[in-house]
């Protein structure tokens, strides 16, 4: 799951996004596993900042997130991403000596 932090307040110009996709790598440049999640009318009317779950399945070790505007001009504000699941041996990050 990719949690998303976003911000909902279209009048300063900055409504939440009406989709967003998530899809992921093991090299940077094949990307698969498409996720996404569109947004209800209930969720842009809701001006609380909050977070959004993405339902994303598979592993990587790069993760690539598409948001979608329905207004090209609008800022879009995101605070945090949040990545839960479990860390694979093969992708973990190295520690100690090399």
């Amino acid at each position: 799951t990719v949690r998303i932090y976003a911000a909902n307040r279209p009048d300063r110009g900055a409504p939440l996004w009406t989709a967003v996709s998530v899809s992921i790598s093991d090299d940077g440049f094949d990307f698969r596993g498409e996720a996404i999640r569109t947004t209800s009318s209930e969720d842009r009317q809701d001006r609380k900042a909050r977070y959004i779950d993405v339902p994303v399945s598979g592993s990587g070790k790069f993760v690539r997130i598409h948001v979608q505007r329905g207004d090209p001009a609008a800022w879009t504000l995101i605070a945090e991403v949040q990545f839960e699941g479990r860390v694979s041996r093969d992708q973990a990050p190295r520690t100690g000596p090399k």
